[in-house]
Order: C-alpha cells, then structure tokens, then sequence
C-alpha cells in the first residue's frame, strides 16, 4: 500500500463513502486536533496483518524485535503460567535456572516447578496476581538449590500470570560481607589504640578513621594525599614502603614492627599490619591497621 492519507474526524464524517473507498487502496489515518486516532484499512490488509504476514508498507516498527527475541535476551528468568497455574511459557535464563529443556517444564504447576517454599510464600503472590491482578515484589529462598536465594516479580499478564525471577545469591553475600565489614570498622573505632587508613595504589592517604588520627597525632585535613610513609620514622619508613609493595604485588597480607613519627616530637612505636583491596584480580590499594599506645595517653 501507498503512504497513507491524513484526515480529520469531522471530514471523515462528511465523506466516509470516499473515503471508505480511498482505504481500499491505502490507509487512511484519522486525525483529532492534528493528532493520529486511529487508521482506516481495507478488510483485506486487517487480514494479512493479522495473520502474520507482515506490516502496512512504510511501518517505522516493522522490523523491531519481537517480543520473545525480547524475553529471550533478558537477563532475568521468565515464566508464564496460565489460569489452572501451569507453565506454558519460560525463556532461556529459566532453562539454565532449572537445568532442564522448557519442553520438560510446560504443564508443570507451581509446586514442581518452585520446590516446597512455593506453599508459603511464591503461592500468595500468585493468587494476588491471578485474584486481585497485584503486582507483587520479594525475595525467597531456592527449595531447588538449597543456599541460594531468588527475587520475583509477579503480575497478571494475558490470561494467567507472569514471573520475572533473578539469582540474588551473590547480592545476599555481599549485603552479609558488607554488614560484617561495618561491624568491624565499628569495633576497631571502640577500640582507642587500634587505628585504620585506606590508602590508594601508591602508598597515599584516601581516608582514616579518627582512632588512626589519634595514633599519628596528623589530623584528616594534615594527612590528605599524604603518601603514609611520609609520617614514619626514618629507621622504618624503608621497611614500611617495601611491605606495602610486596602487599600490592603479591595481594597476601602482612605485619611489620615500626614507628611512627610524633607530631610533637620523638617517636611513637606502633605494630602495623596491612591487607590488599582486591578488585578486577588486581590490588587497587591498601588498607593498613596500625596498634599501639595513643597520642592521647
């Protein structure tokens, strides 16, 4: 078919017979307030369109995905359940999921398809999905693969309901790594004569808790893109900088004794140990603890 005439409703109206007969040869878009509606097409083009033979001539979407190229590239698991809570469909992450061929999964029900967790907590999202049409959001436990953990999402969709499910495993070991991590920062705080720095690849101050400001006697503002061997003593600094080399270099951790320098003079004996902050199998830096008696006692 040709590029499609643009007419207002009010002429449609006026002239539908013309313009009927106009449709049988190419679309016609009706128009409100300069803006397209709808769109005219002979019987025999609604039929092929339907029928999948393709799309009006000149359609910008004709050659867009579809939506299983869709479902098939996410990167979340899908599946589709019908009104009796059968799988009738699922794409390829589901399959790695479950392991199994989707030919194997079609006809399941919820129960064989989630594990036993499915009677307390995936079910209740189901049928607030299929009774109420709620789109619902949480996380669960694997009853499959026992350790791992799954957030879903279900929504009505078509005539049945819908499930986007992702691994979550690895997001709960870091939320757990995280929170211990936390707490440790906590108690090396509490505790006065335990200091941490962060320092970058080349030795320099990124940040340091208050307990390290104490120990140094340098405030934050004294030891920012200080490289930290700059405040040990002359005796030790040599030693400190090859440990945190051979820290960068070989990503195993380390202790050393040494002395820091004391801002009001002398010296202040200290036990240093310090770990590599690993990133990409690569030290991006260093975190360093150093112990001893306090600039305060």
């Amino acid at each position: 078919m040709s590029t499609p005439d643009a007419v207002t409703a009010a002429e449609i109206i006026r002239n539908f017979g013309y313009w009927q007969q106009q449709a049988l040869s190419h679309p016609v878009t009706v128009t409100h307030h300069g803006r397209a509606r709808v769109t005219l097409i002979s019987t025999e083009e609604y039929e092929r369109l339907t029928s999948g033979a393709g799309a009006v001539s000149g359609s910008a979407g004709a050659a867009g995905p579809t939506l299983e190229t869709i479902l098939e590239q996410m990167a979340e698991g899908f599946l589709l359940f019908d009104r009796d809570m059968k799988v009738v469909r699922m794409n390829a992450v589901a399959e790695a999921w479950f392991g199994r061929d989707r030919s194997e999964m079609l006809g399941q029900s919820p129960t064989v398809t989630f594990g036993a967790i499915y009677d307390s907590i995936i079910a209740d999202g189901l049928r607030k999905a299929l009774r109420d049409g709620e789109i619902t959001t949480f996380e669960a436990p694997s009853a499959l693969f026992p350790g791992r953990r799954i957030r879903l999402r279900v929504f009505p969709y078509l005539d049945g309901i819908g499930v986007l499910f992702v691994n979550i495993t690895e997001l709960e070991r870091l939320r757990a790594l995280a929170a211990e991590n936390q707490a440790c920062q906590q108690a090396i705080e509490a505790h006065r004569q335990i200091g941490m720095v962060r320092l970058d690849g080349r030795g320099r101050v990124v940040s340091a808790h208050s307990t390290f400001e104490a120990l140094s006697g340098f405030s934050a503002a004294d030891l920012g893109n200080v490289r930290i061997f700059d405040i040990f003593s002359p005796g030790t600094r040599r030693r400190a900088q090859s440990a945190f080399e051979d820290v960068m270099s070989t990503r195993q951790p380390t202790e050393l004794a040494a002395a820091l320098i004391a801002r009001q003079g002398g010296e202040r004996d200290v036990s240093v140990s310090m770990a590599p902050l690993v990133r990409d199998f690569a030290a991006q830096g260093v975190v360093m603890v150093v112990s001893g008696p306090s600039a305060e006692t």
